[in-house]
């Protein structure tokens, strides 16, 4: 799992665990539940411009003070909310139901972890967004066990990659919920049940907030994995799959035993997910978290769409480098969530894992159709035209300009978004907003 917490005013003490046997250290500090209030989605989309945050323009400014007690009614609608970080990076805006999937893909740890429908609700309600339409597919027999967070759960996990996705696409695409067993085989078998299932054909991306350091993953296990992540990506099913929160000592950053990547993000047959920052005092300025994972893959020899990036980066010798592109992923400038009715802003490579996966679900519900987005398109073709971020660094890595082994090739801007749409044939700007589903 690969999600960050920050403490919350007001709050118990900190607790610390590891999320069962395949990732980050968890820390977590709860803020005690207030009443929900309501904005409709519309509304949503109106306080974020009338706070500056314009789809029109990849670099926005605020006017209001991101902070993290919620003092306004419209707590989930500040500038760490789902919603208004899909306005920041020009995502499509959906206002009617979609007939395509946003896979998430959950692991069940020893203890259980699940989530809460209540939760979800609420969130939904607080957005006045309707809640999505939901499948859901047990892998050996996993199911939904919500603990109410309790410790060593993963019930945070869920929240966020659950109530990120329904944000930022407004409620209106489906998901595909995927409950697999929390060990070793657990994310390619949860991976082949996408592929199994029997509407496949309406997956638009799979978000996986999971994932191993590839030196605990083994190359065995990669390479059973990277085939059905290549029969995911030749249907169009993007799986766009977070980089860690470790730096680029993924799973292990308190010693000196070397770097590591983190699988299944170092694939060349998934999208790997970086991570930056934005600060109260200068949300305009985008720069890279100084925990987001990136480095050079041990297994993966680098695609030949990635050979002119990564001739910039010291050290790959010819690897597969991650991550390919980022969002905000730093806790301190992290995403609205209720998780066991409290309040939290969490953060994490997990988070930005499900915001790409949301984009691919709108750009999706736009067209109309599945189109074929692999994390070649942000390195070669029209559609490469992120914002660079060329300032912070992970603990090992620094941004610089062109790709960097923290945040990729970049953010998403509605530049982007309308470049990769007008490739496929669709015509779309942010000045059409909202677009709707036919």
């Amino acid at each position: 799992m690969t999600i960050g917490f920050i403490p919350v005013p007001a709050a118990g003490a900190v607790n610390a665990h590891l999320s069962g046997c395949l990732h980050r250290i968890v820390r977590r500090r709860d803020q005690p539940r207030q009443q929900p209030h309501k904005a409709t989605a519309i509304r949503a989309l109106d306080i974020a411009q009338e706070n500056g945050v314009s789809s029109s323009n990849h670099q926005r400014t605020a006017t209001t003070t991101n902070t993290l007690d919620f003092p306004s009614p419209h707590r989930l609608l500040t500038v760490n909310s789902a919603p208004q970080l899909a306005l920041r990076y020009g995502f499509p805006v959906v206002t009617q139901p979609a007939d395509n999937y946003v896979a998430i893909i959950e692991l069940i740890t020893p203890g259980g972890s699940g989530w809460s429908k209540d939760d979800f609700k609420t969130y939904c309600e607080q957005l006045e967004i309707p809640v999505p339409p939901m499948h859901e597919l047990s892998v050996r027999g996993a199911k939904n066990t919500f603990t109410g967070n309790a410790a060593g759960s993963a019930d945070v996990e869920f929240a966020l990659d659950m109530q990120v996705i329904a944000g930022a696409t407004l409620g209106t695409v489906q998901l595909l919920m995927i409950y697999a067993p929390g060990d070793k085989f657990g994310i390619k078998d949860a991976l082949q049940a996408v592929l199994n299932f029997e509407d496949v054909d309406k997956v638009s991306a799979v978000s996986l907030s999971w994932g191993f350091s590839e030196a605990q993953a083994g190359e065995e296990l990669a390479q059973a994995c990277d085939k059905v992540l290549q029969a995911l990506l030749d249907k169009g099913i993007t799986v766009f799959a977070a980089s860690g929160d470790d730096s680029a000592r993924d799973q292990d950053p308190d010693s000196n035993k070397g770097l590591n990547a983190d699988y299944p993000a170092a694939s060349p047959y998934a999208f790997g997910c970086g991570a930056t920052t934005i600060t109260n005092n200068d949300i305009i300025t985008e720069k890279a978290w100084s925990s987001g994972g990136g480095g050079v893959s041990m297994f993966s020899p680098v695609p030949k769409w990635q050979v002119d990036a990564a001739k910039g980066v010291d050290g790959s010798q010819g690897m597969r480098c991650v991550p390919d592109g980022a969002m905000v992923g730093d806790p301190q400038s992290g995403y609205s969530v209720i998780c066991a009715g409290r309040q939290m802003v969490l953060g994490g490579t997990s988070a930005v894992a499900p915001m790409w996966a949301a984009w691919k679900g709108l750009t999706d519900a736009v067209a109309g159709k599945r189109l074929p987005f692999s994390a070649e398109a942000v390195y070669t073709g029209p559609a490469a035209c992120l914002t660079d971020i060329t300032t912070g660094n992970n603990g090992t890595y620094n941004a610089q300009i062109g790709y960097d082994l923290c945040t990729g090739m970049g953010v998403p801007n509605a530049e982007f978004t309308a470049a990769w749409l007008r490739m496929n044939g669709v015509t779309w700007s942010p000045s059409t907003q909202p677009a709707v589903v036919s």
